[in-house]
């Protein structure tokens, strides 16, 4: 498949779920597939997801090389679906070169222009538009710039009829002030760590928050799990990042954990977490249910 042809985003086949044992169906709606931590055994990976009972993955693009290879990624893998969008950090690449702040990795330059336009040009072939945001951890300093970014990936959404997939490290308030004042209504907050009542403020508004593998250990992850509407979760992984084992790398498949980690706090069995989960899943995204399974 040449660069640039690829499909419009559309539903599995249902023969896609022929192929598969029947209940859970689960997903991860934040993941990074293209990371070169899964060059060497990506197939594996996938397989210990289909194992679990994943039957989703969102993999989401953070600049130029990521959102390519997540749309060639998903062309040949029809359980990975590519989100495309911006990294907050990636947005103000050129100006934290010229001027830093230093970064504990080797970032490279990022066309945002040429970025946005070729996102805008291919969100049909897209679920969703992400990972874009506001961080105020890493590059505090270039939050105008950021800012500016962010407002035109969410207007770039609205227009396109897409969710957002929001980073807001640091910045939790202004990122959900600014979705509201742009009227986005579908979002997920990606491993939200703001105060619980901006997540319930959020919630209200129709946002999801995505509950990371790092769930057994955070008190605010917890809280949200049990406290916050069931209706308004979902499961991520970050992977290769946020591994429920400190140093080891995630994988898709630590969603399974998750999902029972969040019946328990609930005190609900795991297939009613389940079936609420895949819900929330595809009516944000605009999925189509798979055929009745027999829960």
């Amino acid at each position: 498949m040449a660069a640039g042809d690829w499909p419009p985003f559309a539903p599995l086949p249902p023969t896609y779920y022929l192929l598969l044992p029947t209940a859970p169906m689960l997903f991860d709606c934040h993941t990074h597939l293209t990371d070169p931590a899964f060059a060497g055994d990506l197939d594996a990976v996938l397989a210990r997801a289909r194992a679990a009972g994943v039957r989703w993955m969102v993999t989401n693009g953070t600049d130029g090389p990521t959102n390519r290879a997540a749309l060639a990624l998903a062309a040949t893998h029809p359980e990975i679906l590519p989100a495309l969008g911006i990294y907050p950090v990636d947005a103000v690449a050129n100006e934290v070169l010229a001027s830093g702040p230093t970064l504990p990795w080797t970032q490279a330059p990022c066309d945002v222009a040429a970025e946005l336009a070729f996102i805008d040009a291919h969100a049909s072939a897209a679920v969703a538009i992400g990972e874009c945001g506001l961080d105020g951890h890493w590059v505090a300093t270039h939050l105008d710039r950021q800012r500016e970014v962010f407002a035109a990936l969410i207007d770039l959404a609205l227009r396109h009829d897409r969710p957002l997939i929001v980073h807001s490290r640091r910045a939790e308030a202004e990122a959900v002030e600014m979705l509201l004042a742009r009227g986005a209504t579908r979002v997920d907050l990606h491993c939200f760590s703001g105060r619980f009542k901006l997540a319930q403020r959020a919630c209200a508004a129709g946002f999801y928050c995505s509950i990371p593998a790092t769930l057994p250990h955070h008190e605010l992850f917890q809280k949200m799990a049990r406290d916050l509407p069931l209706t308004s979760l979902l499961t991520e992984t970050d992977a290769p990042y946020l591994a429920p084992v400190r140093g080891e790398r995630n994988e898709p498949a630590h969603v399974a954990a998750t999902v029972a980690a969040i019946a328990e706090l609930r005190h609900l069995p795991v297939d009613e977490v389940e079936a609420t989960l895949e819900a929330n899943f595809c009516r944000l995204f605009r999925i189509d249910p798979p055929p009745e399974r027999g829960r």
